[in-house]
């Protein structure tokens, strides 16, 4: 008979599929993609709108005479070399092969041409990195005239050519060469490439009059968050994939299954509610930063939840938590569980991260343990006694510094940064967390419920058996825990820092996007609302008097422009856009026929709708916050030359102490001041 799941003697077990995972870290062998990593099993190949669309394009290189031109724009880490990858699988196949005769021995040579086998020629040509240099041993080389004479030749002889570039290099062809190339119909393509209309394909003729067509797609204003494929975005997809049940199933198994932090966090990012949020969370450092989320980076903060961080390891991810196991480091498992990841990653302790408050707090702990030992009467002094190790603290270089830094963008949303309020913080309190832990699914919060239950007895033992030191001992004890209880009710109650604020910033730019194509009513009038709001709340720092606000327009800290309707004419409007998480606010204010072009992140945003739904004061904000949008809506209006209003104005000066000190009128042929 077979035993039940209780009665099995467990042993520990290792999942090979966490080794896998740290490849993708920031030195792991799969960090960056390259023809070394093509023909490679991809753990998280998934299908996005681009890789269909680069077999679109593939197929059609393959079936038409007509030399097709497809580049890959973006910043580094954005997929541009694995969507590349993608074509060299796709067309090396069958009767296609690759025509470089070194190719197999230098994986890296700076273009991959590939054709017909019973050709001699090639028919496409594979740039996978257009900032290299085509000769490293050249000292004299540069890769922007390097992928000029690229794509002179490539012009010559009327070849398909798929290009990752990043968008400095494109920038600096457009720039050295335009002087003397700008009749070349060639460098036409590059004028297509930094001309801000990102999806319209082009053609242009060769000189014998055959046609050939330039693609490009810009992937540094593509969110993992918002291109979905079947109702899934990419970042949904490559989550399921990374905790589908067969990758863990071993782990089911293991000796260490209830305490596992990595098997913790698969089962709690597998529910919907914790998962969702995790994206959710992502989608704020976007929005927050102003500046996506790429590929590498998303692929290693998954990583480094699922699998920990490779520094902190002799061997593997299995082999250091049944170590762990085995000390009873619980609080080395804690500090693994991802909203510890997401929000302290760089506190690596959670005792905070002034240094010399953590080493007070270590000796502390340390003094306890002494005292546990000396005393006797505490069942499990081993929970504290591994964790104060110095050889087992977790390290803090992970390379996504940019996120999880000590002002990294999923850093900023810890729930620390927010007003709490004291219902939430007793709800969440050692004392009463059980509470919300017994109402949880029981693979999720195991581990949670044996270390609180452990700290709420190690409490109990020092109010009946310390004297001298139960004040320090107690107090370090609650608010060490509280570093964990609370960040996990944050994730578990939606409350972390301008969740609601971000959470309606991306909806409008969610709306912006959209009304490029189809004008819907309600997101027209989500649009029109945000703008009055936006401009209304700016208004509200101007000089102005309440009553002169409709005719005064501030243009910096000591100046007015003053005349009928005025600030009507510097309204802010919101554009609609594909660009990068944050709103471009065009500003109308002089007859130039340009659109003038004001940039608002989430941060600043967060803060305006703060002013406006709860009444902050200006003061309130960050003034190098505010003065960026102010200054910039000044500079666009400087720009104008103030023909708007032709003569109907005039700038009224103030000293520094805000006092009226002139007033300056504009004419055809001098400014006078009227005192």
């Amino acid at each position: 008979m077979f035993k039940k799941k209780s009665e099995i003697v467990m042993e520990y077990k290792h999942n090979k599929f966490l080794d896998d995972l740290l490849s993708f870290q920031q030195d792991g062998d799969l960090s960056i993609s390259g023809p070394v990593s093509w023909d490679k099993k991809n753990l998280f190949e998934i299908e996005t709108k681009l890789t269909i669309k680069a077999l679109e394009i593939a197929e059609r290189i393959k079936n038409t005479d007509e030399p097709i031109w497809y580049f890959l724009i973006g910043s580094p880490g954005n997929g541009k070399s694995h969507l590349v990858g993608k074509f060299f699988n796709y067309l090396n196949a069958d009767d296609w092969e690759v025509k470089n005769k070194k190719f197999e021995g230098d994986p890296n040579e700076y273009v991959v041409k590939i054709g017909l086998k019973e050709e001699k020629h090639s028919r496409v040509w594979l740039l996978q990195d257009a900032s290299s240099v085509k000769s490293t041993f050249d000292k004299q080389a540069d890769e922007g005239s390097d992928l000029a004479d690229f794509l002179q030749e490539a012009y010559e002889k009327k070849v398909s050519i798929v290009v990752c570039a990043n968008r400095g290099i494109i920038e600096k062809i457009n720039e050295v060469f335009s002087p003397k190339c700008s009749d070349e119909k060639w460098f036409k393509v590059i004028r297509f490439l930094i001309k801000n209309n990102p999806i319209r394909p082009k053609e242009l003729d060769f000189k014998d009059q055959t046609k050939f067509e330039i693609k490009k797609d810009e992937l540094d204003i593509s969110s993992l968050f918002d291109d979905e494929v079947d109702s899934k975005t990419v970042a949904l997809q490559i989550l399921e994939k990374a905790t589908e049940h067969s990758s863990w199933e071993v782990c089911e198994l293991c000796k260490a299954q209830k305490t596992c932090p990595f098997k913790a966090n698969k089962d709690s990012l597998t529910q919907n509610s914790e998962g969702g949020f995790l994206l959710e969370l992502m989608r704020n450092a976007e929005l927050y930063s102003g500046q996506v989320i790429v590929f590498r980076e998303f692929l290693a903060l998954v990583s480094l939840i699922l699998a920990g961080n490779k520094i902190d390891y002799h061997t593997s991810p299995c082999s250091w938590v049944h170590e762990m196991n085995e000390e009873e480091n619980y609080f080395a498992f804690l500090l693994k569980r991802y909203y510890m990841v997401l929000f302290s990653f760089n506190d690596s302790l959670g005792l905070g991260t002034d240094y010399g408050s953590v080493e007070k707090d270590l000796e502390t702990l340390r003094l306890l343990i002494e005292d546990l030992e000396r005393k006797g009467g505490y069942p499990n002094g081993n929970i504290l006694k591994s964790f104060v190790k110095e050889e087992n603290f977790p390290a803090k270089n992970v390379g996504v510094d940019r996120l999880l830094g000590a002002r990294g963008s999923l850093r900023i949303q810890d729930p620390f940064f927010t007003g709490l309020e004291s219902g939430f913080l007793t709800q969440w309190s050692l004392e009463y967390v059980h509470n919300e832990l017994d109402s949880d699914g029981e693979n999720t919060m195991t581990l949670e419920r044996q270390v609180f239950k452990e700290m709420n007895a190690l409490l109990d033992w020092v109010d009946n058996n310390i004297q001298d030191e139960r004040v320090r001992y107690s107090s370090l004890i609650q608010r060490w825990t509280s570093s964990f209880t609370t960040r996990l009710g944050a994730v578990k109650t939606k409350n972390t820092h301008f969740v609601e604020e971000l959470s309606e910033f991306n909806k409008v730019i969610c709306a912006a996007k959209r009304q490029i194509n189809s004008k819907n009513q309600n997101d027209h009038y989500l649009i029109r609302d945000t703008e009055k709001d936006l401009n209304e709340v700016l208004n509200g720092f101007s000089r102005a008097s309440q009553n002169d606000a409709a005719n005064t327009y501030q243009v910096s800290e000591n100046l007015l422009i003053t005349g009928d309707r005025v600030s009507m004419y510097g309204q802010l409007h919101i554009h609609n856009s594909i660009s990068p998480p944050y709103l471009s606010l065009p500003c109308f204010f002089g007859k130039r026929a340009e659109v003038a072009q004001v940039h608002l992140g989430g941060l600043l945003f967060c803060w305006l709708l703060l002013v406006k739904e709860k009444g902050l004061i200006p003061m309130s904000i960050e003034p190098k916050v505010l003065e960026a949008i102010l200054q910039a809506q000044a500079k666009e209006v400087a720009r104008s030359d103030y023909s708007r209003a032709g003569d109907g104005i005039a700038f009224k000066l103030f000293d520094p102490i805000g006092l009226d000190k002139a007033t300056l009128v504009p004419s055809n042929q001098y400014i006078t001041i009227k005192e």
